[in-house]
């Protein structure tokens, strides 16, 4: 059976605790989804302080959260 990236969700700038481990134990082309453009600013600079190229950061929908559909 295929299975796609390991997906990580931190919608928000609370969620950024676990960025650190995230940064950490990722492997290579893990997806970091966010919702907010704060969340998505701090991710990237992140990304870039730990050099992570490896890694993909992707905007995700808040109403895939809450169940909605489009």
């Amino acid at each position: 059976m295929m299975h796609g990236p390991i997906t990580y969700i931190l919608p928000d700038l609370p969620w950024d605790l676990l960025l650190g481990p995230i940064l950490h134990d990722a492997p290579t082309g893990a997806v970091i989804e966010v919702h907010t453009e704060a969340m998505h600013a701090l991710v990237a600079r992140r990304l870039a302080e730990a050099g992570r190229t490896d890694l993909v950061l992707r905007f995700g929908r808040d109403d895939a959260l809450k169940g909605a559909t489009s």
